[in-house]
């Protein structure tokens, strides 16, 4: 193995500068070359012993919702009959137009999915800010990434608008919660504006559909990009892949969203043993020596 030859002589006349490596990455190359070995001499003797012994949490599966809920039902959200009824009365109707998108007319509506969002997350922020007491303008200055980049535009103007939006867009100018939830105006073909709401991190599907709620009860219907997801989750019949290093996003591999096997000491055994039976595991990957 030319690397760890090469880190032989590295350290041979001459010392890390805390540690001297040679002896570990000498003894590391003897391991994997007998590993190596054993490979060759006999792949399916090591493919026969992966598949059956290979540690569930290294492996990748995929389980249907509402059997992962059964489960841990305290995953389930609450208000799912509810928030489907919204998603799809949005679905069904035409969202509310703007005759022209001026900041002023999405500064206001920007505030109302952004103090959904803060109260949605009462927990986290801490805000000393009286909202009733400050403008449209103020709270979007102060809280949205770009928000500053507002001063000295006409707020009335929809060209300062779009030149708003396309000087910014770069830098999240357009998310009620930075850099997770969206908040996009598009225009019909019509010329009539309107608002779509969209997100791609799968932690924030609950604030999503809170701003969607609170938003639908104040007379402003938004696009739900993501639709069709989170009907999947509110159904529960959609289905989420339990692998060894979950990814935050969503739709990867088949599945709405990824999580981790539990560890034992976070469940108690039957837990994960019930976890486990009720997956559908991947057959591990097979060694093919050439």
């Amino acid at each position: 193995m030319t690397i760890l030859q090469s880190a032989d002589n590295a350290y041979t006349n001459q010392r890390s500068w805390q540690y001297d490596l040679e002896a570990p990455l000498l003894n590391l190359e003897r391991v994997i070359s007998k590993i190596v070995a054993s490979v060759l001499e006999d792949k399916n003797h090591y493919n026969d012993y992966v598949a059956h012994h290979l540690p569930y949490r290294y492996r990748h599966g995929r389980i249907r919702r509402d059997t992962l809920y059964a489960i841990y039902p305290d995953n389930r959200l609450t208000d799912r009959e509810l928030y489907m009824n919204i998603l799809t009365e949005l679905k069904n109707n035409a969202p509310t137009t703007f005759e022209k998108m001026t900041l002023n007319t999405y500064m206001h509506v920007w505030r109302m999915a952004y103090e959904a969002y803060e109260k949605c997350n009462e927990w986290l922020f801490k805000n000393e800010d009286d909202f009733s007491k400050l403008t449209d303008a103020e709270i979007f200055m102060r809280y949205s990434s770009k928000g500053h980049e507002i001063e000295g535009l006409d707020y009335d103007s929809e060209d300062d608008f779009i030149e708003w939006k396309r000087a910014n867009s770069s830098y999240h100018n357009l998310d009620v919660a930075y850099a997770r939830i969206h908040l996009w105006p598009h225009k019909r073909e019509v010329g009539k504006w309107e608002l779509h709401i969209s997100f791609g991190v799968y932690g924030y599907y609950d604030d999503v559909l809170f701003i969607v709620h609170s938003l639908y009860e104040q007379g402003v219907y938004l696009v739900v990009s993501e639709h069709n997801e989170l009907m999947g989750i509110l159904r529960e019949d959609d289905y989420v892949g339990i692998v060894p290093n979950p990814d935050k996003y969503m739709n990867r591999d088949g599945v709405t969203n990824q999580v981790m096997l539990p560890y034992l000491g976070e469940e108690d055994f039957s837990t994960v043993e019930t976890l486990i039976a009720q997956t559908d595991w991947q057959p591990t990957a097979v060694v093919r020596p050439k």
